[in-house]
């Protein structure tokens, strides 16, 4: 009796200890796939009759275009798991079908003859540098279904040179394009999260367009990228430390209105950097927020008084040498003045009108140009004024915010005969007033004197003539058109 109750004390012993046990499920196989069984929220199960679908696990396959079955085992593929194609280096072209809801971190990482992918609209959710290191990789469409770019995603696919980023995105993970190859980019406005060194290294991305969903642009997004010409948009409230930094390519700079803090080395060492452009929102820069270039000028454009324009004076105050910042205001022109408010000229002639601005460095130099005569006067571009017909013209500069300042033209006739005073006799130390007659008499009088020796008889600009000592000199009167007339000065002691 004692034997059968020891006999059944270790049964029963033993059939305690089996039930502590956990219980581990083996993969099924159907071709070059091996799989497990996971239930709605793709957790494994153990039994087949608890399953809703199946998740990959692995592949042993070695073709090199792959559709990734719809089922296995007469279950839906619902899961691709991590690491299942990594390395797999026979893949060049992979479509995953839409029954598919997650895809693994890693999955496909370092296939290094991948060259294109295409994930059907179903697929909800793919992890973290799932083609990572793809370094053939050019072609990738992102379902609608899909929300967040995971981070690493697509690191190294240094052939991926254009994607396109659906509307359903809501987050772009950190480094998740992290050294591609892409040279544009377009960030919906969806997009709610730009995370750290997104596009970090991507030495061929030239064009990015922000969408208005992003506030803040995060440490290192853009670091050592190929950007030319950057417009951050006033729906950025942020652009946090060393987010542009080392942009080597960045020329242009525009910070639009409805940015407010510029962290630390955010553009620094851009030094390429030929325009900055700072709106008045902005209200904190930190340390080198901007490049500077040595011993060369930046031109900047600011508001006066704003938080940029006393960070951009503080810093050239910290040079004795130069000033690495040539500071242009954008505050409206207050008022604008010419060189000259009247003019005469002779018809031919030309008269270079030149503006002052209020305040003097102001941005906005842009000046429209009118003359209310053309037929008596033109004026270019420029503002050069030149002279058609005898008459009066009015020129006008205007602004772009209206301002206006005008010049009165008159425009006299081309003499066509020139007539200078008789010749005389001086003695030494006397002086002679010429007078000139001009034909037609309503010729333009603007004229030029010249001595033959000016160390006998000398002339200034108004034609009087001073004798200087013996000897005789001929005095010639020059009209602006080349007519001439002459008189000759008989000095005596």
């Amino acid at each position: 009796m004692k034997k059968i109750i020891s006999v059944l004390m270790v049964l029963a012993m033993m059939t305690g200890l089996l039930c502590t046990m956990p219980l581990t499920a083996s993969a099924a196989t159907e071709g070059d796939y091996s799989y497990f069984y996971v239930d709605a929220n793709l957790n494994t199960v153990f039994n087949e009759s608890e399953a809703t679908g199946v998740k990959i696990w692995d592949y042993n396959g070695s073709t090199s275009t792959l559709t990734i079955p719809a089922t296995l085992g007469g279950k839906p593929v619902v899961y691709i798991e991590s690491m299942t194609f990594h390395d797999c280096n026979t893949l060049k072209n992979v479509t995953i079908p839409g029954g598919v809801k997650k895809i693994g971190s890693s999955a496909f990482s370092k296939c290094s003859l991948l060259e294109k992918v295409t994930i059907s609209s179903g697929v909800q959710e793919i992890e973290n540098g799932v083609f990572r290191n793809c370094v053939l990789l050019n072609s990738v469409s992102i379902p609608s279904t899909v929300k967040t770019i995971s981070s690493y995603m697509f690191e190294g696919a240094v052939s991926l040179k254009s994607i396109k980023i659906p509307s359903s995105i809501t987050t772009i993970s950190d480094y998740a394009f992290y050294q591609t190859g892409l040279t544009a980019v377009t960030i919906p406005n969806s997009v709610k999260v730009l995370g750290k060194s997104a596009f970090y290294d991507c030495a061929s991305l030239k064009t990015v367009k922000i969408g208005s969903g992003v506030k803040v642009i995060d440490e290192y997004t853009f670091r050592g990228t190929a950007i030319t010409t950057l417009a951050v948009p006033g729906t950025v409230q942020t652009i946090n430390n060393n987010a542009f930094y080392n942009c080597k390519k960045l020329k242009t700079l525009t910070i639009e209105d409805g940015v407010k803090t510029i962290g630390k080395y955010a553009f620094y060492n851009c030094d390429a950097v030929t325009k900055i452009t700072v709106a008045k929102s902005v209200t904190t820069l930190g340390d080198s927020a901007f490049p500077y270039v040595f011993k060369e000028t930046i031109p900047v454009y600011c508001y006066k008084g704003s938080a940029a324009y006393k960070w951009f004076v503080a810093e050239n105050a910290g040079w004795s040498t130069f000033d690495p910042y040539k500071i242009s205001l954008l505050d409206p022109i207050k008022s604008i003045k010419l060189n000259k408010t009247s003019a005469t000229k002779g018809v031919g002639q030309t008269l270079t009108l030149k503006v002052t601005f209020d305040p003097k460095n102001t941005a906005y130099k842009t000046i429209t140009w009118k003359s209310s005569k053309t037929s008596v006067a033109t004026v270019d571009k420029n503002g050069k004024v030149k002279a058609i017909k005898a008459g009066k013209a009015t020129i006008t500069a205007k602004t772009v915010n209206g301002k206006t300042a005008k010049c009165v033209v008159t425009v006299k006739a081309k003499p066509t005969k020139i007539k200078l005073s008789k010749s005389v006799t001086l003695k030494k130390g006397a002086k002679y007033s010429t007078s000139v007659k001009f034909t037609p008499s309503n010729a333009h009088t603007e004229r030029t004197y010249k001595s033959s020796k000016p160390s006998v008889a000398k002339v200034d600009k108004n034609g009087k003539v001073t004798a200087v000592k013996a000897g005789t000199a001929t005095i010639t009167v020059k009209t602006y058109n080349g007519k001439t007339s002459k008189i000759t000065i008989t000095v005596k002691k």
